[in-house]
């Protein structure tokens, strides 16, 4: 990259007006995102009984199913009970009255994840939806199925820090994992010791150098574990 085109990443101005979505300020929001999204499924009321399950299944799809897949990554040593994040319509042929099926859609209008949702009702699932409204919201209000809402004015991509917390949040509350709210303030207290060094008019910036590095090449994105979902996230970031 010349010395001319690194000047488009180095002006704050120039990266503002190639982000009309304003994903910048959204990203500086995510440690709210999680703060906001774990007080919200503290005071969830869930029934007990969803504890005692077989399986789990988050339906979702992009952000809502990546967030789902890093719930289940994190707490891949603690889960008794194996946890599957299912981006697809119908359901999985083992998903039954012994199983907790999360349906997890941001706009509550999803339709891969209504499909999921509908299927698992029929079949007598325990089911939570999480979700800002729509007919997800609509379901829960007719079936009478929990339902964790929250308020969030952005594409739904950039809710990472909702779609993440609040699975963990309702895993936690009903005893899937131990309350991981510790480890969340610390992560918290991390991510604002970050916000100088990835803020955007940041000489130190690791993401513009990164800009640079890969300039002209074509990059490959792979990880194990936690790091594995996130380099789903960086090749598919929808």
């Amino acid at each position: 990259m010349s010395a001319t085109e690194t000047t488009v990443i180095e002006s704050v101005e120039a990266i503002r007006a190639a982000d009309p979505g304003n994903m910048l300020d959204r990203i500086k929001e995510l440690p709210q995102q999680i703060r906001d999204a774990w007080k919200i499924a503290q005071a969830a009321t869930l029934p007990p009984h969803f504890g005692d399950v077989r399986n789990i299944t988050v339906l979702g799809m992009g952000g809502s199913a990546i967030g789902g897949e890093f719930a289940g990554a994190l707490l891949l040593d603690e889960l008794k009970v194996p946890l599957a994040v299912h981006r697809d319509y119908g359901l999985p042929a083992y998903v039954g009255r012994d199983s907790l099926v999360i349906a997890s859609s941001f706009s509550g209008n999803t339709e891969e994840t209504l499909s999921g949702l509908e299927e698992a009702r029929k079949r007598g699932a325990r089911i939570v939806g999480i979700t800002t409204g729509g007919k997800v919201a609509e379901q829960a209000k007719a079936y009478s199925f929990p339902l964790i809402t929250f308020d969030y004015k952005a594409q739904p991509r950039a809710a990472l820090g909702y779609s993440l917390a609040l699975v963990l949040g309702v895993l936690s509350k009903l005893g899937f994992a131990k309350d991981v709210g510790a480890q969340i303030d610390q992560a918290l207290i991390d991510l604002a010791k970050l916000e100088e060094r990835v803020h955007e008019g940041a000489k130190t910036n690791d993401a513009k150098k990164l800009a640079v590095e890969l300039y002209g090449k074509l990059p490959v994105a792979f990880g194990a574990g936690v790091m594995g979902v996130m380099a789903r996230r960086v090749k598919d970031p929808g």
